[in-house]
């Protein structure tokens, strides 16, 4: 049969020069492959359809696949019997013979590689007749070989998404450098503020500065220590005298300053609500006046846990990133100044100045709100110029410097009594 078809074949060029034509020796058939290419994936299963016309039973017919252009026999059929010419297709192919007798005989490839694409020719022989037909195969590899526009699309969309994500990575790092870098600057003027705040702590005197229980408001409760102070609802019955605040929620300490240069500690916490600062000895104790410079008080607060001020007249608001924890008070009897700052971290708050001071100044506390937080003064080393906490260490929290301006004056978030119960008496 091999010979017979081999011996048709030589003659191709003079009886079969055309595709889909029957060669012009007879005239009694003629073979048809598809129209179009046949597509398939590698690693898939690929049939190439070749039938008879007029349609005619192909039992007894000699069949042949072979690849033209690389002079290949792939599969032939003769005599009931498929025999395989070259190793290339061993085991990965079969003639279709299930419709045979309509004159079909595919041709099953398993397994398509790559290389398995090109030009089929399809040769059914029948005495000295001969007829061919071609098909063409493609074979495409995963994703970006793909004849499929939707695989393409798929493979541009998924490099385009590779491509935004490298770029955030990069743009990831490098923010990340610049954080290292900004994150190194503020460390390095953090530690500075803080080594200006202890040689500023060695030119003040630091008194242990307790309460003066005699001047406290009823409704404030003091320490034992007579350290810490909080507010409370009852109002306690304690003997009036000329120095308890009766109006005002406010305390002062036990010793007052006439010269020179003093510094104290409060730990204020995590409290919403607190005013400190220093006052004259004769500032009003019995009604409503405004806490100011101009009524003998120089104070800073902090109302609703976010609104700072210096109470001046009217008051002045800053700007502040983070609440501090603790609060340095700053006194300059001399040169009329006090100033306030982060104890921890340094950072100036507000300084009032170029105030011409005469008599006594006392520390003064004043709280509106019941906290579970107290307001409470940190203890100093008797004999020593530095407070008794240890200076503080850097901090990992960054905050920015504190910036003031003006505000007009406003009510407080929780007004104190207006009315309250008649002093008790002693």
């Amino acid at each position: 049969m091999v010979r017979s078809l081999v011996f048709h074949l030589l003659l191709l060029p003079v009886c079969l020069p055309l595709v889909h034509l029957h060669t012009p020796c007879s005239a009694q058939f003629a073979v048809v492959g598809p129209p179009h290419p046949i597509l398939a994936m590698v690693g898939e299963v690929a049939e190439l359809p070749c039938h008879l016309t007029p349609k005619m039973s192909a039992e007894t017919m000699d069949l042949m696949w072979v690849r033209p252009g690389l002079r290949l026999v792939v599969r032939t059929y003769a005599h009931g019997m498929e025999e395989i010419e070259i190793a290339e297709y061993r085991g990965r192919t079969s003639i279709l013979r299930g419709d045979i007798a309509e004159g079909k005989a595919a041709l099953r490839i398993h397994k398509v590689k790559v290389s398995d694409s090109g030009i089929y020719q399809c040769y059914f022989q029948d005495g000295d007749f001969l007829a061919k037909a071609q098909v063409v195969l493609k074979v495409a590899g995963p994703f970006f070989s793909s004849p499929k526009p939707w695989r393409a699309a798929f493979g541009v969309t998924l490099l385009s998404l590779l491509g935004i994500l490298v770029g955030a990575v990069i743009y990831w790092g490098r923010q990340q450098e610049r954080i290292r870098a900004l994150s190194q600057w503020e460390r390095i003027a953090k530690e500075k503020l803080q080594e200006e705040l202890r040689r500023m702590k060695q030119e003040y005197l630091a008194p242990d500065v307790i309460l003066d229980p005699d001047t406290a408001h009823p409704n404030l409760l003091i320490s034992k220590d007579q350290r810490s102070l909080k507010r409370i609802k009852q109002r306690q019955s304690l003997p009036d005298n000329p120095r308890r605040f009766q109006y005002r929620f406010c305390v002062l300490g036990r010793e007052c300053f006439t010269s020179g240069r003093h510094f104290w500690e409060v730990e204020v916490g995590d409290r919403k609500q607190w005013n400190l600062g220093v006052c004259r000895e004769n500032v009003e104790r019995k009604r409503d006046v405004k806490i100011t410079p101009q009524n003998g008080f120089w104070t800073i607060a902090l109302l609703g846990g976010h609104a700072f001020h210096a109470r001046t007249d009217p008051w002045s608001k800053l700007t502040i990133v983070k609440p501090p924890k603790r609060v340095g008070v700053f006194l300059d009897y001399e040169r009329g100044k006090v100033s306030f700052y982060d104890a921890i971290d340094g950072l100036h708050i507000y300084t009032f100045s170029q105030t011409p001071f005469s008599g006594p100044l006392w520390p003064v506390f004043r709280i509106l709100t019941q906290e579970p937080t107290a307001l409470t003064i940190c203890p100093a080393l008797k004999g020593m110029r530095s407070s008794l906490l240890p200076d503080p260490l850097p901090d990992p929290s960054l905050e920015t410097p504190v910036a003031s301006g003006s505000a007009n004056s406003i009510e407080d978030p929780q007004a104190e009594v207006k009315s309250l119960l008649p002093p008790a008496q002693p």
